[in-house]
């Protein structure tokens, strides 16, 4: 436990904002049909895009339609 928490003091906590919340919905709205994203990918997602932050994930087929979107 001491050790993941050492880990977790090392990151910065992005606040979820109301632009956040807009991109997430317009996000969710257009590709819920299409690619049937998961909630918390798209909030992930929706964070990513608004401070402009590249994606680190091993699940790129879950976010390859988003174009704006960098992922690593």
């Amino acid at each position: 436990m001491a050790k993941a928490q050492k880990l977790l003091k090392s990151f910065t906590i992005l606040p979820f904002t109301p632009k956040i919340s807009e991109l997430f919905v317009d996000i969710f709205n257009c590709y819920n049909l299409s690619h049937r994203p998961t909630l918390p990918d798209m909030l992930i997602a929706s964070t990513a895009l608004h401070y402009k932050y590249p994606l680190y994930t091993l699940n790129k087929k879950d976010f390859t339609f988003l174009q704006d979107l960098k992922l690593v």
